[in-house]
């Protein structure tokens, strides 16, 4: 299997087709309803947490590679994607314990797990950290917010009241460029996979994502190292990467950070190669 990323041969439709009829579900409860996980490979188990307004589909460029390595194990998280609500009030804390008691199903204590969290994935991970000592073995945070850092890049189109589909698609391809990727160029799959994820979404992230929560947690979590991976461009730091370390490496000093330049906030999409470089380096580490 080849590592495949966007301008690549493979289009990003046939690639989810294929890893839906490859992968091996497994669903745990959640309030009275269930949270549904997807496996794909053998080995030590990665864990993968997707961004807001997302699912397991933010991780469609890098399961293929990293499943030869490991066992990677996609959530999709309550409120998202093929997942049942969280139980009331719905906040991510609630998302977390619901999430966190799904990882104990799938990986009984005292076996702790590595989990890579992009974004808002990022959050639920430091809030799973804090939480639940012994849980995470390793924690990498993928483009997370939540820093406490005021964004300036240009406020999100609203697509909810658009009525005509091509409307509504043109306004989440705006959407996509303002938060999501660094590049200009033209990207149709991505399009639809974005659009088709953030309508499916029934929690609304934004509303924690402008919050301090990951900064002001960051130093009460249990794991035994941390890592972070950003692109250079990623509009949730405007950025601004050396602000983003220092804010992190302030609450945890053996903080192991990557930059990969010229790619945006979805950086496992965008620049999949030098990504997965970065991820194993900082798993081996």
């Amino acid at each position: 299997m080849t590592d495949a990323t966007p301008g690549h041969s493979g289009s990003l439709d046939d690639e989810l087709q294929r890893l839906r009829a490859s992968a091996r579900v497994v669903r745990t409860p959640c309030g009275s309803g269930q949270m549904v996980w997807r496996t794909w490979g053998s080995g030590e188990p990665l864990v993968l947490f997707h961004g807001g307004g997302g699912s397991w589909e933010h991780w469609v460029r890098n399961i293929g590679f990293l499943s030869q390595h490991r066992a990677v194990w996609c959530a999709d998280f309550p409120g998202f994607g093929d997942s049942d609500d969280a139980p009331a009030p719905t906040d991510v804390h609630a998302i977390a314990q619901a999430t966190a008691d799904g990882l104990d199903v799938l990986f009984p204590l005292p076996q702790r797990v590595d989990l890579a969290g992009f974004s808002f994935g990022g959050m639920v991970g430091t809030v799973i950290a804090a939480s639940r000592p012994g849980r995470v073995r390793q924690l990498v945070l993928v483009g997370a917010a939540s820093l406490g850092i005021v964004r300036t890049h240009p406020r999100l189109n609203s697509w909810r009241k658009a009525t005509d589909p091509l409307e509504r698609l043109e306004l989440h391809r705006k959407n996509l460029h303002i938060l999501m990727l660094g590049s200009s160029q033209r990207d149709d799959e991505a399009v639809v996979l974005h659009a088709r994820n953030v309508e499916n979404t029934r929690f609304r992230s934004q509303r924690v994502a402008h919050s301090n929560l990951v900064r002001d947690t960051l130093a009460s979590i249990d794991v035994e190292q941390l890592g972070a991976v950003y692109g250079s461009g990623d509009a949730t730091g405007n950025g601004d990467m050396p602000l983003v370390e220092s804010i992190i490496r302030e609450r945890q000093p053996g903080l192991r950070f990557k930059v990969i330049e010229g790619s945006g906030h979805w950086v496992q999409y965008e620049a999949t190669e030098a990504f997965h470089e970065a991820l194993m380096g900082l798993l081996r580490g």
